[in-house]
């Protein structure tokens, strides 16, 4: 259990990094500042999906994880999405929102990738999968919409995969 709550930051980070950008708007920090304080959140992220990645998760914990991080970052999509539209069709101010918005959804889907890697990483090094499901899943993480099947069919190959240890294990004792 121990090991799914570590995962919080990375399922939070949209919603983190969206707070902490109207809390620098609304108490109006000057635009160095909002960078710096951006740059270390992102290094930071950056810093602890490298330390999931070379974990000692086994490999169904961690395609489990990306299951729930691709899940609870669902509803941060369809929010961006709505937001990023109505602020395009609104004018000059919308655009520039709207680039900020297209900003940080390239570093969450980037996160949530490369934290899709670190599984396809797993599961490749346990001789779970083999080298085409690796290339496939490796490139459809980090593809809008297509990463949330991507992460659920890992689900499936890894059940299937323990499903087949364990009839094995019965039919050897």
């Amino acid at each position: 259990m121990k090991k799914y709550l570590q995962a919080i930051p990375i399922i939070l980070f949209p919603y983190i990094f969206v707070v902490l950008l109207i809390i620098a708007v609304c108490i109006n920090i000057d635009v160095e500042t909002v960078k710096t304080i951006f740059f270390s959140i992102m290094i930071a992220y950056t810093v602890l999906l490298i330390y999931f990645t070379i974990s000692k998760m086994e490999s169904k914990e961690m395609v489990n994880v990306n299951l729930a991080i691709k899940l609870f970052q669902l509803p941060w999509y369809i929010l961006s999405f709505i937001l990023e539209i109505i602020c395009f069709i609104t004018g000059i101010f919308g655009v520039i929102i709207t680039a900020l918005f297209i900003i940080i959804n390239l570093y969450v889907r980037c996160i949530a990738g490369l934290y899709s890697i670190g599984c396809v990483i797993k599961l490749k090094k346990n001789k779970n999968i083999g080298i085409p499901k690796t290339i496939f899943y490796s490139i459809g993480s980090f593809i809008v919409v297509f990463d949330f099947i991507v992460a659920i069919i890992m689900k499936f190959d890894i059940n299937k995969v323990k499903k087949e240890v364990n009839v094995k294990e019965k039919v050897n004792s």
